[in-house]
């Protein structure tokens, strides 16, 4: 049993160690919301199925919070080919990267966006030009813990270059970013225009470019970056889906303000199914949501006849009879279990139909 394989929905698990003899665990893969089959065969080829016995499904998810900040050049440049600022702490793996650029002509154009790490960044918003003025988002997720410093090439020298930096933490490693939007204009008000997010819990962002200078974040952001070149980036988390904006106050000048929301992380969660053959046992646990553990477990294959399970924050289930005719395939499982986002470890339980009554 040193090679026993898992696929839940066609797709194979990972990290699969066997614990014991009743018992292995494994990474689950990602997956669309939905219930899923769960294979798990031995090296010999036998298999067995529970039909529909793994639901995914997008929960409300975390709080995405900030971690650091940092911005560059340290002196205002009236042009640069590329610019590199460095995070004042280690970072930490699987956090979010936002990089806001801003520049003062409509010629130059970013080349690349890379660090240290080896991240990857991908354009969320821009670039969004208007006189004189350009500027641009991208994101880096899950990304590579430690030391990094975060460059920032153009493909000509471009005018007062500037390089915001954020790190945050508790945004869905896989697909972080939801909507965006950007305008231009004059005055003292920088608005970004409104946008419809799809999911509850998201950070909003916001950045802005001025040829004059930035004061204050809008009402109910925290301003992060207000630095030398007059420039902001701002935020706020939310706990509802609906229309959101980012607004800041700038003295009466060419403006550009963009936003992006990103998305928390999604909780996945395993609701128990009914087991039927070839499986033999229930299995009934309490369960804490985001753990991804099963805080106390039983295994059955002879008894008890009846349990509770846990379930969805504590909805009860009672009843659950436990089976004990010995079933026809060699290895059998059952499982009910509750994670926070895709791939994080989960516990899948096997049982050999030898130990069946």
């Amino acid at each position: 049993m040193n090679r026993v394989c898992i696929s839940l929905g066609g797709t194979a698990a990972t990290s699969v160690t066997v614990v014991s003899s009743t018992s292995i665990t494994a990474t689950t893969p990602a997956h669309a919301a939905g219930a899923v089959n769960v294979v798990v065969t031995n090296t010999d080829t036998k298999s067995g199925t529970l039909t529909n016995g793994y639901t995914y499904s997008s929960g409300s998810g975390g709080t995405i919070s900030f971690v650091q900040a940092n911005t560059g050049p340290s002196t205002v440049q009236s042009s640069n080919t590329s610019v590199s600022v460095t995070y004042s702490s280690a970072q930490t793996a699987g956090d979010l990267n936002i990089v806001v650029i801003g520049w003062g002509d409509t010629t130059s154009s970013i080349g690349w966006v890379f660090d240290t790490q080896g991240n990857t960044y991908q354009r969320a918003v821009g670039p969004t030009a208007t006189t004189g003025l350009q500027q641009s988002i991208y994101y880096a997720k899950n990304i590579a813990g430690g030391s990094n410093t975060v460059s920032v090439t153009f493909n000509q020298a471009a005018a007062y270059p500037d390089v915001r930096i954020l790190e945050y933490r508790g945004a869905d490693p896989t697909n972080p970013l939801d909507i965006t939007a950007a305008a231009v204009g004059t005055g003292t008000s920088a608005n970004s225009g409104s946008a419809t997010t799809t999911l509850a819990n998201e950070l909003i962002f916001g950045a802005g470019t001025t040829k004059g200078k930035f004061s204050a974040a809008g009402t109910g952001f925290t301003s992060r970056v207000l630095n030398i070149f007059g420039n902001i980036a701002e935020d706020k988390t939310v706990t509802s889906s609906g229309s959101y904006n980012t607004t800041a106050t700038t003295s009466s000048a060419n403006w550009i303000m963009q936003m992006a929301t990103f998305s928390s992380v999604r909780i996945s969660r395993i609701r128990m199914h009914e087991v039927t053959s070839p499986v033999v046992g229930y299995r009934y646990a309490s369960l804490t949501q985001g753990q991804g553990t099963t805080t106390s477990v039983v295994n059955s294959v002879g008894g008890p006849t009846s349990g509770a399970v846990n379930e969805d924050r504590g909805r009860s289930a009672t009843g659950l009879d436990f089976p004990t005719a010995r079933c026809s395939c060699d290895h059998l499982w059952a499982s009910d279990y509750e994670c926070v986002g895709q791939g994080v470890r989960d516990y899948l339980q096997l049982w050999d139909a030898g130990n069946a009554a």
